[in-house]
């Protein structure tokens, strides 16, 4: 009864309509006191199928609700000569249409491919993903936010997360002299060279000042 009520008489009238019932129950109410025992059997059905109609009036109202079945996705330790890629499965757990407004990443480095922006009650649709993870090291954390007309969470928030491991890392990857002149004559620094197992390079430099060559 609901969805015909909504539909017939919207917001405002549903107010005025539940006043009304209300009014009537009052009334029922004094004539209650008044009546004989025949008058108060009728009344006490009545009194109960008004309470039906305002139970099923007043009820709580279709809306609908996004969940994922893995918002948070740990990609581990991963080399920096590979992109991340993930599909987020998405699913309207509501009973009233799902319609996705905005879907944002927080980086430049992700990107999304969605097209399914509407969705019915019960119905999944998967989120692509891409984190292009070159030049990066360590540990890294990436959102992305689904704005939605779910009224209980707006603003749904998806993440990426784990490290990445660069095949050959020099530390400290700047190596600072200070203030030199040229009566200084040598300055040395040392540098570690670091390559993720298995080995697959050594050093044979430097080729020239500043560099040295791998294999």
């Amino acid at each position: 009864i609901q969805p015909v009520v909504d539909t017939i008489l919207g917001p405002v009238g549903i107010i005025v309509f539940v006043a009304g019932i209300v009014g009537i129950i009052v009334d029922v109410a004094i004539r209650w006191r008044r009546s004989t025992d025949a008058v108060r059997l009728q009344y006490r059905w009545l009194f109960l199928g008004l309470t039906a109609l305002v139970s099923a009036v007043s009820g709580d109202p279709a809306e609908p609700h996004l969940v994922c079945d893995e918002p948070e996705y740990d990609f581990g330790p991963i080399r920096n000569t590979q992109d991340v890629t993930h599909t987020f499965v998405l699913q309207n757990a509501g009973d009233a249409p799902l319609i996705i407004t905005r879907v944002r990443p927080t980086c430049g480095c992700t990107t999304v491919n969605f097209a399914a922006t509407n969705l019915a009650p019960g119905r999944t649709a998967g989120l692509q993903v891409k984190f292009d993870v070159r030049d990066r090291h360590g540990s890294q954390h990436k959102a992305i936010y689904l704005e939605s007309n779910d009224p209980l969470e707006p603003r749904y928030k998806l993440e990426l997360k784990g490290s990445v491991v660069n095949d050959v890392e020099v530390l400290p990857p700047i190596v600072h002299f200070g203030l030199i002149s040229a009566s200084s004559g040598w300055v040395e620094q040392q540098i570690a060279v670091e390559f993720t197992p298995p080995p697959i390079a050594r050093v044979t430099g430097p080729e020239r000042i500043g560099y040295v060559r791998l294999h």
